[in-house]
């Protein structure tokens, strides 16, 4: 928020009335922890097509804003009365699907970052993925290198009135991840991080952030055609106050694009270009090409091993599941 008053006048709007403030942009952190009367008023105003950035968050940092997890009341023992709505109808009526059940991971890691977690995704054009960033948006196309902390995956409907441009997408060793293999469950709900999960890649492309507009079919027979022009990003910790800060102080080789990405999308969706181009140009980030394709060669063999592994076990299960089944259907057959 500090850093949008130095460009913009910051105003709060509430969910819990029809929203009908005169805004450039409407920025909506966390629209799943909303309950439904007000995903209402937020789907109203993006039928509109008013420009409107959207972050939501499978695992965000901030514990009680997880859409996994029931709202607590005043005893954190007890779910709230107020819980939350139908965040996958939300996002449908606009085109997108996002399932906040899904953890998106990559095994690429730059150096020194080598011994984190997998699902801490670094976006950039040594990750494999083709284009990582949109060439086709002024929002992304000079970024190097965008950090995101378990993001989410999301994709968008194919209609003819429909623009899709995808702006951010995982590496080639990437894949996805249920929410519930990620975590650890406890007696007071999830916990760490599961020691035991399983990271196989996938070979689809994992969109982590991408831009909507044009219009779509009404779901009402009498309605309208709906309008939309919204930006999504699946993760809400990348742009937590750590990277500001790292922005501020510019420690070596933590020189990351989170801070500007957002700020481009905000410029973008106001139709204010401007300090786009101007914001996005800092040094050429310069790797250990060497060692990084060592490293890449070394992933992409322990992934076709994992693979290898994991087809062997399936099949070796399955044939312990037939001896099993044959043994109880043995037994159920025995007339004494």
């Amino acid at each position: 928020i500090e850093e949008l008053k130095r460009q913009y006048e910051v105003v709060q709007v509430s969910p819990d009335q029809p929203i009908t403030e005169t805004l450039a942009v409407l920025i909506a952190p966390m629209p799943s922890s909303l309950t439904q009367p007000q995903m209402d008023n937020l789907q109203t105003y993006l039928e509109a097509g008013k420009p409107t950035l959207l972050l939501d968050d499978s695992m965000p940092m901030i514990a009680g804003l997880n859409p996994n997890e029931p709202k607590k009341g005043r005893n954190p023992m007890q779910p709230s009365p107020e819980q939350k709505g139908d965040v996958r109808k939300l996002y449908s009526s606009i085109g997108l699907q996002w399932d906040p059940m899904e953890v998106v991971w990559d095994q690429y890691k730059p150096p020194p970052f080598a011994q984190l977690e997998p699902e801490i995704v670094f976006v950039e054009h040594d990750a494999g993925s083709p284009f990582p960033f949109s060439r086709d948006s002024s929002i992304t196309r000079s970024l190097q290198r965008v950090v995101m902390l378990f993001p989410g995956r999301i994709s968008a409907a194919s209609h003819p009135g429909l623009q899709v441009t995808p702006l951010l997408k995982s590496g080639k060793l990437s894949g996805v991840l249920p929410y519930e293999q990620v975590v650890q469950r406890t007696w007071f709900g999830a916990g760490g991080l599961n020691p035991r999960r399983r990271h196989v890649p996938s070979p689809l492309d994992n969109i982590l952030a991408l831009h909507l507009e044009g219009t779509l079919p009404a779901g009402k027979p009498e309605a309208p055609p709906a309008k939309v022009n919204a930006t999504f990003v699946a993760d809400l910790d990348m742009i937590s106050e750590q990277f500001f800060q790292l922005r501020r102080e510019k420690i070596e080789n933590m020189a990351f694009d989170n801070v500007t990405f957002v700020l481009n999308c905000v410029d973008a969706l106001a139709g204010d270009d401007a300090f786009i181009a101007l914001r996005s140009r800092r040094p050429r980030h310069r790797t250990l090409t060497k060692v990084e394709e060592k490293m890449r060669i070394h992933r992409e063999r322990q992934d076709n091993e994992n693979r290898t592994s994991e087809a062997a076990a399936e099949q070796k299960l399955k044939a312990a599941q037939d001896r099993l089944d044959a043994k109880v259907k043995e037994l159920q057959e025995r007339k004494d």
